[in-house]
């Protein structure tokens, strides 16, 4: 986002500061079972009611946890369940409820006057076949609606067969009440205020890097982590907060940068920060550190690189420092460090593309040091980054690396994962990351990108089938992907390179960065493995 106006004095205005920086139109989170419990003093089946003057309320039909009793009413629900589609009269729910005070910016400030809150998607819906349907944002800005439905665009209900694959009322029932029991062991560690000695516990509920199979269900949960985050917050301490955003992986909070230099029980001054922008500097110039550590603290700079004082066109961008209301008069400093790492062979590839999103390939001598690191390096990584970097300032620019990518640069690598993501589930996990020249936008229309294994031996394509989508995104010319093979019955056994390819007529037009891999036959049926 782009900071206007920040002509400012830190100890004042650091709030709009975090209001400026993630802002949304309307984002409604979802929150998994776990961080819902840990949001509520009351679970309760209830059934909705709505008066003449739209007014909604519930009575309580069954406890799941809490004080509350059947037949007992929860009133001015509306400033909460309006939020939600369908809602209407008659309808049977599942409701978190937290009866604890909280207070209401406007517009909202009525919802104060009701008895209980409702959590951000703290509703399910039971139809009328005892399945339950969780509830989404749709679209954004736009209200949370419940899974098969739809009010965008056009309504639409789910058919009884679709309702019927949906977990059962008991099935969901029993998973709250083994959540209940779950956070419960930690809700007193969360809830009070912490000491020293509840740092290692309250880091545990953070790590979602290390092969830890622990509390998979607690360290996944949301709220949960954080308002781990915010106890180690508490301690004002730059050496712990750098520790927990790098445990925290890629499930860092929405604002880390700001809430590394941001204290939660002082409003800091300018020199405040700058010992903090120090420490991050420090802290990324020391090898000695575990890489991790200095990952996360160029992430935090980079992010923090982002906000700018004076208009702008087009996303944010590290570069130029000028107009930065934290990094400006270190913005030397900043540019020699991360040269220094990016030239260097010997630090790892996720930090040298880190540092080279802080280089101005504007600067003749900058960007001819770039293209000497991208013909002598052995990373891949880094020659990715590399033509990422030059494709963003132009395809002419991207082309005289001669890449082997032709019009489409791409990474394919495995998507690393803790100890809890492998045993949700135990696929052996895939990510691309590509970026494509802009001319070539229009005809990419026609012809798709696809993942192919090359086999190593016969040069023979393959495109896999029943590729499965974890995640990712994409703009018109980059994007990420994560994803699964789920059937490799069709996959002779042999060794091959799965990489990003555009094919058309039979003919690669450039294959990206590819993984070797191996597949090979086992009792069970066909197994991959990453070969070494």
């Amino acid at each position: 986002m782009i900071l206007r106006g920040l002509r400012l004095r830190l100890a004042i205005p650091l709030c709009g500061l975090l209001l400026a920086v993630t802002a949304a139109a309307m984002d409604l989170p979802h929150y998994d079972v776990d961080s819902l419990v840990y949001m509520s003093t009351d679970i309760v089946i209830a059934k909705i009611s709505e008066d003449s003057q739209h007014n909604l309320s519930a009575t309580v039909t069954e406890t799941l946890y809490g004080s509350l009793s059947p037949n007992d009413r929860v009133d001015r629900l509306t400033p909460f369940l309006s939020f939600f589609r369908p809602m209407q009269d008659g309808m049977h729910v599942v409701l978190f409820l937290d009866r604890r005070p909280h207070h209401y910016q406007f517009p909202n400030e009525n919802a104060a006057k009701s008895p209980f809150a409702i959590p951000p998607s703290g509703v399910y819906l039971i139809d009328d076949y005892g399945h339950v349907h969780e509830y989404y944002q749709e679209s954004n800005p736009g209200p949370y609606v419940a899974r098969g439905y739809s009010f965008f665009l056009q309504k639409a209900e789910p058919t009884r067969e679709a309702d019927l694959l949906l977990p059962t009322l008991e099935n969901v029932t029993t998973r709250i009440a083994t959540a209940i029991q779950e956070v419960s062991s930690v809700r007193p560690l969360l809830d009070k205020v912490p000491t020293r000695q509840d740092v290692p516990a309250l880091m545990h509920l953070l790590d979602f890097t290390s092969q830890d199979t622990k509390d998979c269900d607690l360290r996944s949960a949301r709220a949960i982590r954080e308002q781990a985050f915010e106890q180690i917050r508490a301690f004002d301490d730059s050496d712990l907060l750098l520790r927990a955003e790098s445990i925290s992986g890629d499930a860092l909070p929405a604002n880390f940068a700001l809430d590394f230099i941001a204290s939660p029980h002082k409003q800091l001054n300018k020199q405040d920060v700058d010992e903090r922008i120090a420490f991050l500097l420090q802290s990324l110039s020391n090898t000695k550190l575990d890489s991790a550590f200095r990952e996360t603290a160029v992430r935090i700079l980079l992010r923090l690189a982002d906000a700018h004082s004076g208009p702008q066109i087009g996303p944010s961008r590290p570069l130029p420092f000028d107009d930065n209301p934290w990094l400006a008069k270190r913005g030397a400093q900043i540019q020699a460090i991360s040269k220094e790492i990016f030239d260097d062979e010997s630090q790892t590839p996720r930090l040298r593309r880190l540092c080279l999103q802080f280089l101005s390939i504007a600067d003749p001598a900058t960007l001819a040091d770039v293209k000497s690191v991208y013909h002598q390096t052995a990373s891949l990584e880094v020659r990715f980054a590399i033509e990422k970097a030059l494709l963003e300032q132009s395809d002419a620019l991207y082309e005289s690396l001669a890449p082997p990518g032709g019009p489409v640069a791409s990474l394919t690598s495995q998507a690393h994962r803790c100890g809890c993501q492998r045993m949700l589930d135990n696929k052996l996990a895939f990510m691309t990351e590509w970026a494509q020249r802009k001319d070539f936008h229009q005809q990419s229309m026609f012809t798709p990108a696809h993942q192919f294994l090359m086999n190593l031996a016969t040069g023979q394509l393959l495109k896999p089938e029943n590729l499965h989508f974890i995640g990712g995104w994409s703009s018109t010319d980059d994007g990420q992907s994560e994803f699964e093979l789920t059937d490799l019955s069709h996959v002779p056994a042999g060794n091959y390179v799965l990489a990003m390819q555009y094919v058309r007529d039979g003919k690669s037009l450039g294959a990206g960065y590819g993984l070797e891999v191996t597949v090979r036959e086992t009792k069970t049926g066909k197994e991959m493995m990453v070969r070494r």
